[in-house]
């Protein structure tokens, strides 16, 4: 090759380089111009990008420092770079085919402004006539990445904001060219959602005939004091705090002539402090933990094989007015109704065993004075059959302490959603020490009680709304003070029938049956007992004056 050729073939390859650097150098350029325009046409809102980068021979583009500003001038969407990198086999499959796609350090803010709008609620306004539906275009997508990625969710209304952190996303192999049932996806996400890790893996057909797929969700230690903003006022609780985990599976499953979404697992709260609105102590417990059983979330019943309450602490207080803490709100306004129409049920469930264990009640009565105080500790029990479907019954087996050593057992049948429907039960009770409930008998008997332990062994039953009783109660050393002035007393001389019921070995033994109807307006169990108490000493007291009477009578007759 002469000087002269080689000098040709030199300045040949200079310009095929140059107009490939001036390629290479434009072409990003006009990539940035075009899509800062497009994206501002189709979302009217200032777009910007810091960089394009172009690599022809690798078949790769990205994008570095997206930014699209809010109407307020605040970022919506961002990102560090977002990275194509395009495969040669496009041209053989005449499909677009991507060896990845790759976003580093997405970043979306929402603003929740209220009434289901949001700060971009604008784009969703689009004109109907420019919305059509179109078949997805062949395409190949072999892996999907988000790394690192950031959502700020802030909820105006509520004052709330929520945030989703280390977003981390891997999609693999997304192909429109899958044949009739579409493709098929398995992701594998995790993030920290306010602070909770959260990780998500499975494999769904969502495009196929018959969807189907597992999804396999796992939360660890969610904060259950961030639900508190969502609670309604009229309902008096306060969350303190709270934690929730959850190792849940969702299966599509194809059932007759519809979709099943089969979830089962467990699921647990922990370390569960809520509060009245006055910020005393309503209701905690350690763990809450439920198995859930394969159940069909779309048609119901949820089926839980177990749930056990750890722990549980409730305490009861009735105020001066008579209202118990936890219905101090104002009361839901119900729309009038002409004619009565049956719901159903917003949520069924079967639980097949509840356990309680270690729990303890405490119950104080403001209303009367001295104010009543007492606890029940030492709450051990197993609920079986419980079921929300109608008429369905549960059994019941209780045990506990009533206040610091008095045991109390329990043995029961009932319909857990209705108890006035029916019920069956036997209670025992023994040596309840009934200095405690001293304001009741000032209340109700117009005395103190100084000194007294009560026994008692009772059963219970409903039928269609009425109640019958037996109780046979056993008192010791009953000791009453000076009588005290009440409204309520009962109108009988209570101290001389209280002589009259104890025996030689200072007890009172007597046997008290109650009846009701348990839905009248005036039904009070506490007045019924009371009612029924004074009854009984009316007859006692009234039985020997009855005696004299009949022999005076007697007497005059035969003079």
């Amino acid at each position: 090759m002469s000087i002269k050729e080689l000098s040709f073939a030199i300045r040949r390859v200079a310009i095929a380089l140059l107009c490939l650097v001036v390629v290479m150098w434009v072409t990003p350029l006009g990539i940035k111009w075009l899509l800062v325009q497009q994206l501002h046409h189709v979302l009217h809102r200032e777009v910007m990008v810091q960089a394009v980068h172009l690599h022809p021979l690798s078949l790769s583009l990205r994008v570095d420092g997206l930014s699209v500003k809010n109407t307020d001038g605040s970022e919506w969407v961002g990102w560090q770079s977002l990275t194509v990198d395009v495969s040669a086999k496009s041209f053989l499959q005449r499909a677009l085919v991507l060896d990845a796609l790759t976003v580093q350090s997405l970043r979306v803010s929402v603003v929740h402004l209220g009434q289901g709008r949001f700060d971009f609620s604008d784009l969703l306004q689009s004109d109907s006539q420019e919305r059509t539906t179109t078949k997805l275009p062949p395409f190949v997508l072999h892996e999907l990445t988000i790394h690192d990625g950031r959502i700020r969710l802030e909820d105006r209304p509520f004052e709330r904001t929520h945030t989703v952190e280390y977003f981390e996303l891997m999609l693999p192999l997304v192909s429109s060219l899958s044949g009739e049932n579409g493709f098929t996806l398995k992701p594998e996400l995790s993030a920290v959602f306010n602070g909770a890790p959260v990780h998500l893996t499975g494999h769904v057909r969502p495009l196929a005939d018959a969807p189907d797929g597992v999804l396999a969700l796992s939360v660890a230690a969610f904060d259950l004091s961030a639900l508190q903003a969502y609670v309604p006022q009229t309902l008096p609780l306060r969350w303190v705090r709270g934690k929730w985990r959850a190792d849940l599976k969702l299966q599509f499953s194809d059932a007759p002539d519809r979709l099943a979404l089969l979830l089962n697992g467990t699921s647990q709260l922990q370390d569960v402090v809520i509060n009245d609105v006055h910020d005393r102590a309503l209701l905690s417990f350690k763990t809450l933990a439920m198995s859930l059983s394969p159940s069909d979330v779309l048609a119901g019943p949820l089926l839980f094989s177990q749930v056990t309450l750890e722990a549980p602490q409730i305490a009861w207080h009735i105020n001066r007015d008579g209202k118990p803490n936890w219905m101090v709100g104002e009361p839901l306004a119900q729309p009038e109704q002409s004619t009565p129409i049956k719901t159903k049920s917003p949520l069924e469930m079967q639980v097949a065993q509840f356990n309680l264990r270690r729990g303890v009640a405490m119950f104080s009565d403001g209303s009367v004075k001295p104010a009543v105080q007492t606890r029940i500790t030492d709450i051990n029990a197993e609920m079986t059959n419980i079921s929300t479907q109608p008429g369905a019954q549960a059994e019941l087996a209780l045990k506990a302490n009533l206040g610091s050593a008095a045991p109390l057992q329990l043995q029961a049948r009932v319909q857990p959603l209705d108890l006035t429907a029916f019920l069956d039960a036997k209670l025992q009770v023994s040596g309840m020490d009934l200095i405690q409930f001293s304001g009741y008998a000032q209340k109700y008997l117009g005395y103190p009680i100084h000194r007294g332990k009560l026994s008692m062994d009772a059963s219970y039953r409903i039928q269609d709304k009425q109640l019958q009783a037996d109780n046979h109660v056993v008192i010791d050393h009953l000791t009453l003070g000076e009588p005290v002035s009440s409204p309520h007393a009962i109108d009988a001389p209570v101290s001389l029938g209280v002589s009259l019921l104890t025996n030689s070995s200072g007890q009172i033994d007597i046997d008290l049956p109650m009846s009701g109807a348990v839905d009248a307006p005036a039904f009070s169990l506490g007045g019924l007992v009371a009612q029924t108490i004074g009854n009984t000493l009316v007859k006692v007291v009234t039985a020997p004056v009855r005696a004299v009477g009949s022999l005076l009578g007697s007497e005059d007759k035969e003079d």
